[in-house]
């Protein structure tokens, strides 16, 4: 501005002023850095209202449309007008279109889709003073669609995210000031302006979002301290679980990191908390609370552009076949495919870009789901006795900004970097939880380590009084307990929801009911082994199948055949042992000194062929008013072969002998199952 106020006439400086691009670049600070600049500007002889109209971007462009509509009247010429407005759009800011041929306009900041909507049509009348609904307004619209499809940059709009993997590089649209987005890289996080960057990355805006001031000054420590007294604390769940939300939470800026992104359920009765944790979330993320009921069609196009979808108190009869089909398509990644507007041939599909949490009392029993949700129990017992729902929530949106920005600075200083040894923790899942119950989500499992291991260094997991404080970060401790805890979660769940499991249960409590009216007696076809408790049917055999012991003994048994179901089973009668060295109560030496519990066990077993199985599994659920999912024997036997792990989860053992598995014996044409159960109690 000195240098130009050097030069004679007026027109020079106005024209230094345009070529140097000094009104564009003035035009585009915030309004208190604006007039400091108009201030400078008056030394060299312009007024601030001529200040004002010039630092008009859209001010020579209104001229030469009122030009050409001057010079034309009736006969102006549509595609020359949008030809005008296409270049300034151009040269103060992008005109682009995607892959599916959608245009859009990118100006000052704001992402404008060129079709017929309100912002689109405001900012057109603002920029041209044409209105859609007369000539050549609305011309001039069809004319700038197509100037645009034609001549514009192709730039695949991204979600709220983007991620450069190979450089270790993520890119956020959290709505900050100016319309800049976030470049987090290893070691530095830059705010750049959206669209208008050299990675020509543009994010969409998400408008739920309440604006995010990156605080570059915060420390990691200060805000993850508060993110531990403010969140962490008041999670009414088991602190090892309090850290694997914590984890699951910021792993959402990670999100292409994996290949495949698992949910969060909270389970729990009502008032334990669950829809209390997902407010705080929610409020970190987004600055208020937006928890959802959500259709299926709804709750896929939110999660196609939003960080977090919060489904609160999912009842039973919510859960859809459509929104269940949502839930198993956005854990692992995969799109929706859907057709295009614009052609009757053309598709795109629609792909989840965040995580999903959910609350919900019911178990989600759908066996594809269980081992792609993590399920933590709330419970009141966990409460802080000191807990202010409002208060706390008034100091989240208080310490948002710094919240989020410590969380930011931990994944650029400390988990970008070191990404790699994502890698190692893969390695442990692998070699010392082989046959966990998440291990489809290995890789993502391993991410969570990797931020947990380096959040351990600024927020404390032991407090001062425990004895391990100073001393060890506790993170073996915390993964081994993620592990077990959903390890035991899983099995509940599958025991709960097979249905193979479920209906031989049913049947055999319906012969135990019959066995209670009848006398236990010996049986000559039956021995019973002394040190595991099984069956042997055959009097040939001097040793158990199961455990090789040659303590056989004739015993009483039960040995009924239902007269609704036709399949015999023998039991044999509880016997009783101690739950530390499970000798018999006869033989047990703990009595008095470790305080021991006695449990019972007795052992019920069957053999029968598939068709006899599934024949009365028809019968036994046409008694209960329910429909046998397993229409022939092939359904039931494959099903069978599938389930056999959960089936021992439920106290069930499926008996082969080699080389006919799954069966245990065959003669002539027909092939039999030995089914065997113990019943603890």
């Amino acid at each position: 501005i000195r240098e130009i106020a050097k030069f004679e006439t007026r027109e020079e400086r106005l024209k230094a002023l345009k070529d140097r691009k000094i009104l564009a670049a003035v035009a585009d600070m915030v309004e208190a850095e604006k007039w400091v600049y108009i201030e400078k500007l008056t030394t060299i002889g312009l007024t601030e209202s001529a200040i004002e109209q010039l630092l008009e971007v859209s001010y020579e462009l209104k001229q030469n449309v009122s030009d050409h509509l001057k010079e034309k009247g009736k006969n102006a010429d549509p595609i020359e007008i949008a030809t005008l407005v296409f270049k300034h759009l151009n040269e103060t800011g992008r005109c682009y279109r995607d892959r599916f041929g959608e245009c859009y306009v990118l100006y000052k900041h704001k992402i404008y889709n060129v079709v017929g909507n309100t912002p689109f049509n405001a900012l057109m009348s603002k920029l041209t003073r044409l209105q859609i609904t007369k000539e050549p307004g609305r011309s001039v619209w069809d004319a700038l669609k197509s100037e645009i499809y034609n001549s514009g940059r192709q730039i695949d709009t991204a979600s709220w995210i983007h991620s450069d993997i190979a450089g270790k590089t993520i890119y956020i649209n959290l709505n900050s000031p100016g319309a800049t987005i976030l470049k987090i890289s290893p070691q530095q996080i830059e705010e750049i302006p959206n669209g208008l960057n050299p990675e020509n990355v543009l994010l969409k805006n998400q408008q739920r979002i309440f604006p995010v001031h990156f605080r570059p000054d915060v420390s990691i420590k200060e805000g993850l301290q508060l993110f531990q007294n403010l969140v962490l604390n008041n999670m009414a769940c088991e602190k090892e679980q309090q850290y694997f939300i914590a984890c699951w939470f910021i792993s959402m800026f990670l999100f292409d990191f994996t290949p495949y992104n698992p949910h969060l359920k909270f389970s729990g009765s009502k008032e334990s908390g669950k829809s209390t944790l997902l407010k705080f979330l929610s409020l970190i993320i987004y600055g208020d609370e937006h928890l959802y009921h959500a259709t299926s069609a709804a709750a896929f196009r939110e999660i196609n552009n939003t960080p977090l979808l919060i489904l609160d108190e999912q009842e039973k009869d919510d859960m859809t076949k459509s929104l269940l089909q949502m839930l198993r398509l956005s854990a692992t990644r995969q799109g929706k495919l859907k057709s295009s507007k614009d052609s009757d041939e053309a598709t795109h599909s629609e792909k989840p870009r965040g995580l999903i949490a959910l609350a919900a009392i019911d178990p989600l029993l759908e066996s594809a789901l269980i081992s792609r949700i993590f399920d933590i129990e709330f419970h009141y017992r966990y409460q802080s006795p000191n807990f202010l729902e409002t208060d706390t929530k008034a100091q989240i949106k208080d310490k948002r900004d710094i919240i989020l920005s410590s969380i930011l600075k931990l994944i650029s200083n400390e988990v970008l970097p070191d990404i790699a040894r994502q890698r190692d923790y893969l390695t442990i899942l692998r070699n010392e939880y082989a046959k966990h119950s998440k291990r489809r989500m290995d890789e993502y499992i391993a991410l969570l380590m990797l931020i947990l291991e380096k959040m351990l260094k600024y927020i404390d997991f032991y407090m001062p009084e425990d004895f391990l404080f100073g001393v060890e970060s506790g993170e073996k401790d915390i993964r081994k307990a993620w592990i077990e805890y959903q390890n035991a979660k899983a099995k509940d769940t599958e025991t709960a929801s097979n249905s193979i499991i479920k209906l031989l249960d049913g049947l055999m409590r319906e012969y135990t009911a019959e066995m209670k009216n009848k006398k236990a007696e010996p049986n000559s076809d039956y021995r019973v082994c002394i040190d595991c408790g099984s069956i042997v049917e055959n009097k040939k055999l001097k040793v158990c199948e199961k455990c090789g012991s040659d303590a056989l003994d004739f015993e009483d048994l039960w040995l009924f055949t239902h007269p609704d179901y036709h399949i015999e089973v023998v039991k044999t009668q509880a016997k009783y042992f101690c739950n530390i060295c499970h000798k018999q109560k006869n033989a047990c030496i703990c009595e008095g000194e470790q305080n021991p519990e006695i449990y019972s066990r007795a052992i019920l077993e069957f053999i029968a062929t598939s068709n006899e199985i599934v024949g009365a599994l028809d019968r036994y659920c046409r008694n209960n008013g329910t429909k046998n999912p397993y229409d022939s024997p092939a359904v039931f036997t494959k099903r069978l072969s599938n389930d056999e792990k959960i089936l021992k989860t439920a106290g069930w053992e499926l008996i082969t002998k080699p080389g006919r598995e799954p069966y245990y014996k065959k003669i002539d044409n027909d092939r039999f199952l030995k089914f065997r159960k113990v019943i603890v109690r």
